[in-house]
């Protein structure tokens, strides 16, 4: 796992991105970033981690979430994961630290997930084709204010949506585990930050620890201890680049109990150190 800084640079510089992706290059571990992340799944089946929610996605999936939150995504089957994922920061939207930002923080509390029929799925194509358009567009006269001004609409056409109590959406249902699964980050992502053993932790989910193990490292691909790591490392990148706080502090906030220790994991983590990383950071 690498640091996921470098490719959200250009989201820092211009405070939006938009892909369209059809490939499998997509991030495997954990991982978080600033701003707001949505995904419209044009094709595929996949999990979605957020935290402790476990959702099964496939086409005419809509997800609206906080990057910061701590998410991956397992691809299912081989078929070809094809999506349209935007990024942006609050402050890409005009007011976007008043009413608006409010109104988005209560919509991103969870992840947001609704299902779009065929009928709305042309729709969001239609909104996804302005605003690719004028992205790839020569630079001309109102061309950010256009492009935030599709990003309002096709918010505004999620959060209808949300409020009308998604009408006409299939129901949502977990993968088989799922529910398990879900437990068991619930009860991770209470502890992360806190000295817990494997013993405990069974113990806390009324599971044996070998059993415990076993399902984690098969739904999940790592361990417990690797995700719980993970975890650690990932939010002490965060408040590296987002807090004033000390390494020394950060470490102990984020459950370390040495310094040493958690600039070792650090580094294996993440290939630099927590000065350098922060400092890197910085520089761009």
């Amino acid at each position: 796992m690498r640091a996921q800084t470098e490719p959200f640079q250009h989201l820092y510089r211009h405070a939006f991105m938009l892909d369209h992706k059809k490939d499998g290059a997509y991030p495997e571990n954990y991982h978080l970033h600033p701003g707001y992340e949505l995904i419209w799944v044009v094709s595929g089946d996949a999990w979605f981690m957020m935290e402790d929610q476990v959702i099964q996605i496939s086409s005419g999936s809509v997800l609206l979430f906080r990057g910061g939150t701590y998410h991956k995504l397992k691809k299912l089957g081989r078929g070809c994961y094809e999506r349209k994922i935007i990024h942006f920061l609050p402050e890409f939207i005009p007011g976007g630290e008043g009413v608006f930002r409010e109104e988005l923080d209560q919509l991103t509390a969870h992840c947001h997930h609704v299902r779009l029929s065929k009928q709305e799925s042309a729709e969001c194509q239609r909104m996804f084709n302005a605003l690719q358009n004028e992205q790839q567009a020569v630079p001309r006269w109102g061309g950010k204010m256009a492009m935030q001004v599709y990003l309002m609409e096709l918010l505004l056409f999620i959060g209808r949506k949300e409020h009308m109590g998604n009408e006409g959406a299939q129901p949502w249902q977990h993968a088989p585990g799922g529910i398990t699964l879900s437990r068991i980050l619930e009860h991770l992502n209470a502890v992360w930050n806190s000295p817990c053993q494997l013993d405990d932790i069974a113990e806390a989910l009324h599971m044996s620890k070998y059993y415990l193990c076993h399902f984690f490292k098969k739904e999940m691909g790592i361990s417990i201890q690797h995700y719980l790591m993970e975890r650690r490392i990932h939010e002490a990148a965060q408040l590296l680049v987002l807090k004033d706080m000390t390494v020394k502090e950060i470490g102990f906030e984020v459950g370390f109990q040495t310094s040493s220790h958690f600039g070792r994991k650090f580094k294996e983590t993440l290939g630099v150190t927590p000065e350098q990383y922060r400092l890197n950071f910085l520089s761009k």
